[in-house]
């Protein structure tokens, strides 16, 4: 009997240690990877999609999921192919879709971008009401829900951008004109709209889209860059400002503009107080600091106006108008090789410009580069910059 008990109780610990635990069901796993998502742990979220994504090849939801994750964490190539997966495990998916067509933008692909979205209107009407929930980050509730209807507004917007990237005027301002009419309070939407009517040589129409945008959003700073130029050169546009500014003294943009007003009549002191409230209420926004840096550098205080043009750069290292002025006062303090070097990437980011040309040909010729800098001052003459004639013949002797 001891015999017989000896073998089964080996049989059992063999049996025992011969069994596989099951492998967690992809709800499980996707709802924890959910949880990490909503905290904003995207980089714990992805562990748990990839295992999903191995158990589960054929799951449409944990390749979104998984896009979504990868989007969040800035892996481009990653989130679009996850979403092109998606879609084609489930072709009616609404949300597969939405996610595609940014994936796209992501990567430049607007003709594909554009197919995309397109495509999220030719679903079934009953897929794009269903009702989508955003699950809390604990994951046991909702605490949010929307429709897919509701996004059309967004996928109109990202269609438009991607139709105009494309050359395709009039279907790009259908959209966005679509986009404001669904989601009227959507700053960014009239500020593109703007763009759009500004290039299609609609100047009345687009100042008053970017003043729609600075009233749902005074500290726009696109937005207020594309109106105060508006301005600048068709000065009966100032009727779209004045109605952003009545009974406002104290917002971001009437502290800005009222700074630039003070800062063209010569009162730099003055344009730097202005400036000055307006960097304490937004520090964060590129236009703030260098605006304040112009004043500085007009009140010769210029390692202030430096600091202030590299924090700009800083804040948006795309932004041309900072490389230029920081050349300038570069220039002035007879830096002139950082001289060139701001030019130089102004010039790479935001393609030709007369001035630029002719302050760089400048910095070319006090470093001894004459052929340089008489190509570069015969670009900006071409380009309509008055060049002293003096001057052209001391940089192309």
């Amino acid at each position: 009997m001891k015999y017989v008990l000896s073998i089964w109780l080996c049989l059992s610990a063999v049996a025992a240690q011969g069994q596989v635990a099951e492998p967690p069901p992809v709800d499980s796993l996707l709802k924890g990877a959910r949880h990490y998502y909503f905290l904003g742990y995207a980089d714990e979220a992805l562990p748990l999609l990839n295992e999903a994504v191995a158990r589960y090849p054929g799951v449409a939801e944990v390749y979104y999921w998984r896009g979504q994750v990868n989007q969040e964490l800035d892996n481009k190539e990653a989130a679009l192919s996850d979403y092109q997966l998606a879609t084609t495990l489930d072709s009616l998916s609404p949300e597969a879709w939405f996610g595609l067509g940014p994936a796209y933008v992501a990567q430049k692909r607007d003709v594909e971008a554009e197919a995309a979205f397109g495509h999220i209107f030719s679903l079934p009407h009953e897929d794009t009401q269903k009702v989508m929930y955003r699950m809390s980050a604990d994951g046991e509730g909702v605490d949010g829900m929307f429709t897919m209807q509701a996004l059309q507004a967004d996928v109109y917007y990202q269609r438009g951008l991607a139709r105009w990237r494309q050359g395709k005027g009039e279907v790009a301002l259908a959209d966005l004109q679509e986009a404001v009419r669904l989601k009227p309070d959507a700053p960014d939407y009239y500020y593109w709209l703007g763009q759009v009517l500004e290039a299609n040589g609609s100047l009345p129409e687009a100042a008053m889209a970017y003043g729609h945008c600075l009233r749902l959003q005074d500290y726009h700073v696109q937005g207020l860059r594309a109106l105060l130029a508006l301005c600048e050169h068709q000065p009966h546009l100032r009727v779209y400002m004045d109605e952003v500014l009545v009974g406002d003294e104290v917002s971001y943009t009437a502290l800005v503009f009222d700074g630039i007003g003070k800062y063209q009549a010569g009162d730099y002191a003055g344009a730097l107080v202005l400036f000055d409230r307006a960097l304490e209420a937004y520090p964060e926004l590129p236009e703030t600091r260098l605006n304040r840096g112009m004043a500085l550098a007009k009140l010769d205080r210029a390692a202030e106006a430096e600091r202030d043009y590299v924090a700009a750069l800083r804040a948006d290292p795309g932004y041309v108008q900072a490389y230029r002025q920081l050349g300038v006062l570069q220039y002035r303090e007879r830096r002139f090789s950082e001289a060139l070097g701001q030019f130089d990437q102004a010039l790479r980011l935001g393609g030709e410009d007369a001035t630029t040309y002719y302050n760089r040909a400048l910095a070319y010729y006090a470093l001894g580069k004459r052929s340089e800098a008489c190509a570069d001052v015969t670009r900006a003459e071409t380009l309509g910059h008055m060049v002293p004639q003096k001057v052209k013949q001391s940089l192309c002797k």
